[in-house]
């Protein structure tokens, strides 16, 4: 199976604050991964990241072998990818 996400040092800065800052990881087809952290931690922001709710200010996202680093949400929501609330 091949990989379907893939992130490569992505962060998102707020002002002085890095909510991320360089997360790395590869998800492959078939597999199951959890984010686990304390509140505070940036996990809403990576998941905020990942869907296209809120761009990066670093780093690179790819979904089955496309870019979407830059892709808005409705973009990334045609292909896949979404989040709930």
């Amino acid at each position: 199976m091949g990989v379907l996400l893939q992130a490569e040092g992505i962060g998102k800065k707020f002002g002085a604050l890095a909510a991320v800052d360089g997360v790395s990881f590869t998800v492959e087809e078939g597999h199951v991964h959890s984010v686990i952290g304390p509140n505070g931690a940036g996990k809403t922001t990576l998941f905020n990241m990942i869907s296209g709710l809120i761009h990066a200010n670093s780093g690179a996202l790819t979904f089955g072998g496309q870019t979407i680093t830059t892709m808005p949400a409705f973009r990334r929501a045609a292909i896949g990818i979404s989040r709930t609330f």
